[in-house]
């Protein structure tokens, strides 16, 4: 069953092929968000699954509870 990051990535790549995505970790608190690291990727394709893309965000070495793009 693929997860909604799955959907989402195999949309996007069909609409624009190639892309560049921003990525922005946050911690989020019971009155606050607060943006923690940040980075980006070059996707050229709609392979990866979340699995791997959480294992690239937790390298970040940072707790994090979201992730926005």
């Amino acid at each position: 069953m693929k997860t909604d990051f799955e959907h989402w990535l195999t949309a996007q790549f069909g609409q624009t092929g190639l892309f560049t995505l921003f990525i922005l970790l946050m911690r989020i608190g019971a009155s606050d968000a607060v943006p923690l690291k940040s980075s980006y990727a070059h996707l050229v394709g709609d392979e990866m699954i979340w699995g791997e893309m959480r294992r690239l965000l937790d390298s970040a070495g940072t707790p994090w509870d979201e992730a926005a793009a």
